[in-house]
């Protein structure tokens, strides 16, 4: 059975290993694609969701921002619609 993808876009610090816990719990109902965020724009960000995706052959995926993640997930949402099957926004 294929697993939905799912990408968790961290907080301001920007490193996915503060989300790990979250992300083991994640991994059994989707398949998670973690990163941690490097640039110095939301635009920066977003292209990384994008780059994320492609780097595993992805077309579609949940996009879930946690915190200021919120600020990068709806900027990837609102720029590439088709690529985005789902956006949740938290914290």
């Amino acid at each position: 059975m294929m697993m939905e993808p799912l990408v968790p876009v961290p907080g301001v610090q920007g490193r996915w290993e503060y989300m790990r816990r979250t992300v083991d719990a994640l991994s059994v109902h989707f398949r998670v694609v973690t990163f941690s965020l490097r640039g110095n724009s939301i635009d920066e960000y977003a292209d990384q969701i994008a780059r994320a995706l492609d780097e595993r052959k992805i077309d579609r995926a949940i996009v879930c921002g946690v915190s200021f993640g919120g600020r990068v997930a709806l900027r990837f949402a609102a720029t590439a619609r088709a690529r985005t099957s789902a956006l949740v926004l938290v914290s």
